[in-house]
């Protein structure tokens, strides 16, 4: 282990270097025992998910000979701990066998299974179909509410719903006029659809979104003071348009820019009244990067429905909301493998809808994307930053989050730093949908845990026969 992460404090470029950064030294002081120093004091060093540690093993006598990793590609499968690596066909399927032996009963006496395979398929009504007829033991990722309803009547199957430990939320290009103004900002979540997205779209099975933490994490969020934090709610108390308040929030705002509303001129706005942005109207106020102005409606890039179709019809109407208030908008579907190069790399966007599946506490991950260490200001990297909104405003307290690590006062900081980041809303969280699962009643011992139960290493250790 002490050789690995000093392999990789060593090398540069590679996606656990905000990781192994952290790190000063590291050697071994025995043969279970490790030391280490930290650049600077964090209170996330062993999160599971984003901590300092948080880097998958390699081991020394495959690896030492290898001086620049970009160049070597491995074909050897490398497997330890409960299963090992046996076949696979790649894209089509993977297999795992079994290795008790390695697991000690006083740790765990599974894996009760011989095998385990991953198989992959092209779209999910074969997926479900498979289920079904009891060819797919699992789901390994969340299905969609109507895809869970279509289930329910099949007695070989149980769906399991769990709250989410992530989030859903719409990115905001802080560098754009006028989304560098935090009253727009603001506005936005008394335009989202909220309660389309949570009774119709997941038909219950969400919760409605605000903080940059899900509601399974109570005891970090600011909502959870004895007194309340003095900030919003940025949404109708319904979760349904209001237009006439959207537009007196704006008229009312105390910002960078100045919102009046009079004659509609854009094609794309259904209201009576369209916005204008300090005398202009949006669609010549609105400027890209650079700073030029003229860009048009503005805009937000979503998945396509094919591939994520609830998202994409909140996004939809969303966009509706906005031009019947009077805010030219217009939707800009990107297929997801397009969108990490103009998201994260180029930052070309206005408004991004996306989300974060698997976030361990508050405390442990804000500082990887909302803070300027993840920022390209001014998009001139083609480095990918995982702040692409640009955001800088709570440096301050998160840096007291990472720094303090008495429990009590960790929470208090946490939900400070929380609190500031929903009054900027660099993002708009617009939920924390349930995570859906479906498993075959031919097995049991699923483990279930906030998230679901897949990418779960308990539920592979502990399923067997029925």
């Amino acid at each position: 282990m002490a050789w690995w992460f000093q392999y990789l404090m060593d090398q540069s470029g590679h996606r656990y270097e905000s990781n192994t950064n952290q790190l000063a030294s590291i050697e071994a002081t025995g043969d279970y025992s490790l030391e280490f120093e930290l650049e600077s004091s964090t209170a996330a060093v062993f999160t599971p998910e984003t901590g300092v540690f948080a880097v998958p093993l390699l081991p020394a006598h495959v690896w030492q000979e290898v001086d620049d990793y970009t160049q070597y590609s491995p074909d050897e499968l490398i497997g330890a701990h409960g299963f090992e690596w046996s076949d696979s066909n790649p894209g089509n399927w993977y297999e795992l066998t079994a290795n008790p032996d390695l697991l000690p009963d006083e740790i765990h006496e599974g894996p009760f299974i011989e095998n385990l395979r991953f198989r992959v398929f092209g779209d999910m009504t074969t997926l479900i179909q498979e289920l079904q007829r009891g060819n797919v033991d699992l789901t390994y990722s969340s299905i969609t509410p109507n895809r869970a309803f279509q289930l329910q009547d099949t007695d070989s199957v149980k769906v399991w719903n769990s709250r989410a430990r992530g989030y859903n939320y719409i990115a905001h290009n802080m560098r754009r006029v006028p989304f560098d103004d935090k009253p727009f900002r603001q506005s936005l979540g008394f335009i989202y659809p909220y309660n389309y997205l949570q009774s119709q779209l997941r038909r219950g099975l969400t919760e409605t979104g605000d903080y940059v933490a899900a509601k399974v994490y109570e005891p970090w969020r600011p909502d959870s003071f004895d007194q309340p934090m003095d900030h919003g709610p940025y949404k109708t108390d319904d979760g349904e348009l209001d237009v006439e308040q959207a537009r007196e929030f704006l008229r009312n705002a105390d910002g960078d820019h100045e919102y009046t509303f009079g004659p509609v001129e854009s094609d794309v706005v259904t209201g009576d009244q369209e916005i204008r942005v300090d005398g202009e109207l949006l669609t010549e106020a609105h400027t890209n990067n650079d700073g030029e102005a003229g860009q048009g409606p503005i805009s937000l890039v979503i998945t396509p429905p094919s591939t994520a179709p609830v998202e994409a019809q909140a996004g939809a109407r969303f966009v509706e909301n906005l031009n019947e208030v009077g805010i030219p908008a217009e939707t800009q579907p990107v297929a997801e493998g397009s969108q990490n190069s103009l998201i994260w790399v180029q930052e070309d966007f206005d408004m991004w809808s996306s989300g974060w599946i698997w976030m361990p506490k508050p405390h442990m991950y804000m500082g990887f994307w909302l803070t300027s260490g993840s920022v390209d200001a001014d998009s001139s990297s083609d480095e990918v930053n995982l702040n692409p909104m640009g955001y800088t405003n709570a440096d301050d307290l998160i840096s007291k989050v990472q720094t303090t690590f008495e429990p009590d006062a960790q929470k208090a900081a946490t939900k400070e730093a929380l609190a500031r980041v929903y009054e900027d809303q660099p993002v708009l969280v617009t939920e924390y949908p349930n995570r859906l699962h479906a498993s075959s009643n031919a097995f049991e011992g699923w483990v279930k845990v906030p998230g679901g139960i897949t990418q779960n290493p308990w539920t592979y250790l502990n399923v067997r026969e029925a």
